[in-house]
């Protein structure tokens, strides 16, 4: 996996653009500056928006070129990030650490996936907000219309919305919605995504 990954980022061009991803720029916008966590955090784009909003970011990613290149957009925009390799659930952070935590199309194996959100949850402060998007139980049918729509193609490693209905945070937003990504070369076109908004009381 490690590799994909790697060869997925080595072109010169950032492979899901220099944008924040839109869900999540709708979530910290409003927000006061804190401390941002986000795993799987790729090329980038997101720690840096934050970054230059002000927030202390960390991150964390299994591939090497990903955080290479992730630094290297950092000092273009002359912001610092916390960027380290690592796999989901690797890294101790200790719980009731950061007031945002988003995990943007952070796909993994149904078991992985429950224990990286529970940790999510535990490492939130009280008042922090966890935030996702990812590819719907209904991703398998769009990408067979648009390859170029990316994401998974097993089934297993898509989110559903009943996954995050019990997660012991206060529901804000919680939508299965069909929107059209525009996100460089691998995420373009017309995409179901589950949506995601909890806050720890």
């Amino acid at each position: 996996m490690k590799e994909f990954w790697n060869d997925r980022y080595r072109a010169s061009e950032y492979a899901y653009g220099t944008e924040p991803n839109a869900f999540f720029k709708s979530v910290i916008d409003p927000l006061p500056a804190g401390r941002l966590l986000l795993p799987a955090e790729g090329e980038g784009r997101n720690a840096i928006y934050a970054a230059q909003k002000n927030w202390h970011v960390f991150a964390y990613d299994i591939s090497e070129v990903g955080i290479q290149k992730a630094q290297r957009l950092a000092e273009e925009k002359q912001v610092t990030i916390d960027y380290q390799i690592g796999q989901f659930g690797d890294h101790p952070f200790q719980d009731d650490t950061f007031d945002l935590i988003a995990l943007i199309y952070c796909h993994a194996a149904p078991e992985v996936r429950k224990q990286l959100i529970a940790k999510s949850v535990a490492q939130l402060v009280q008042g922090g907000t966890l935030c996702i998007e990812a590819f719907g139980p209904d991703h398998l049918h769009y990408k067979s219309e648009n390859p170029l729509i990316g994401g998974p193609s097993d089934a297993a490693l898509l989110y559903h919305p009943s996954e995050l209905t019990d997660l012991g945070l206060h529901i804000e937003h919680l939508e299965i919605e069909e929107i059209i990504l525009e996100e460089g070369l691998f995420h373009r076109g017309k995409a179901s995504v589950v949506r995601y908004i909890g806050k720890k009381q």
